[in-house]
């Protein structure tokens, strides 16, 4: 964990004096929380409460356009306890994020020049997984998680002034972030897991 966050906040102090220079480019910080599932794992409900954190920098192509690049730490996963059968089961997910994506803020429709709305991709390294089934007995042999995630990503946004906004993501992978065959019982286990997270964050431009 302590590596991990070392090595981001490298990548965010260089990235912060290039953007810095680029003429068009503005950039700040955001922090937030997740809430996650992971499809194919048998349970359902964003259950799973994390956290993310990161440095955004945003080109400015015209009054309504913006492209947008981060780069941030988001943990995701699943968890699931059931007091009554006495059983629980949780996986821990941590990545490194690089959300590319444009940004739409309508400035001709009425009512809604506050906000904006993103639509683009998140790819993702994996730095850490664990998977804890302290409380059950495993019925499938542990499978590594993969080491990259590409995730789509939508999202919409409230903009209280020109520094500040605070926004909500939707992001899901769109390949598996590991593969499980061989369970006749389970159509969604042949298809593979995949994270499925809602994000909500305080953005702050500098």
């Amino acid at each position: 964990m302590k590596t991990n966050i070392l090595i981001l906040i490298t990548i965010i102090t260089f990235s912060n004096n290039l953007f810095s220079q680029e003429k068009g480019f503005n950039g700040g910080i955001y922090f937030g929380g997740v809430t996650s599932q992971v499809d194919g794992d048998n349970h359902a409900g964003y259950n799973k409460i994390g956290v993310e954190f990161g440095i955004f920098s945003q080109f400015k192509f015209n009054t309504e356009w913006f492209g947008n690049l981060e780069i941030g730490y988001i943990n995701k996963g699943s968890k699931f306890i059931d007091t009554k059968l006495m059983s629980c089961y949780s996986i821990i997910a941590n990545y490194i994020q690089i959300p590319i994506y444009a940004s739409y803020k309508p400035k001709k429709i009425k009512n809604i020049t506050q906000l904006s709305f993103d639509f683009g991709l998140s790819p993702s390294i994996l730095t850490k997984a664990k998977e804890d089934m302290i409380c059950l007995t495993p019925t499938d042999p542990y499978i590594l998680f993969k080491k990259l995630d590409l995730n789509i990503l939508a999202g919409i946004n409230w903009h209280f002034n020109k520094h500040f906004k605070i926004g909500s993501r939707f992001m899901y992978s769109i390949f598996p972030i590991r593969q499980i065959k061989g369970n006749p019982n389970n159509d969604i286990f042949e298809r593979g897991q995949y994270n499925n997270a809602v994000t909500l964050d305080l953005f702050f431009s500098i």
